[in-house]
């Protein structure tokens, strides 16, 4: 049997676990407002992964969703 496929992380996941990492090194700048297609190309990643991603940050209050784009809050 193989394992690996479950073990597999989606592209939204991995999108997820990065763009965490990003910010809590600092990585993107607290304040900072990204756009959606500015996060995808930093993670060389289609949007949909980026924002299915940016929705589970938002409700883990690690990013605000406003009109402008992807804020990154202050620490």
């Amino acid at each position: 049997m193989n394992f690996t496929s479950a073990t597999k992380k989606t592209k939204a996941e991995q999108a997820h676990n990065t763009i965490e990492l990003a910010i809590v090194n600092c990585e993107l700048a607290p304040g900072a407002v990204y756009s959606e297609a500015d996060l995808a190309e930093i993670l060389d990643m289609g949007r949909t992964p980026v924002r299915e991603a940016l929705v589970k940050l938002s409700s883990e209050n690690l990013v605000r969703l406003t009109r402008a784009g992807v804020v990154i809050p202050e620490i």
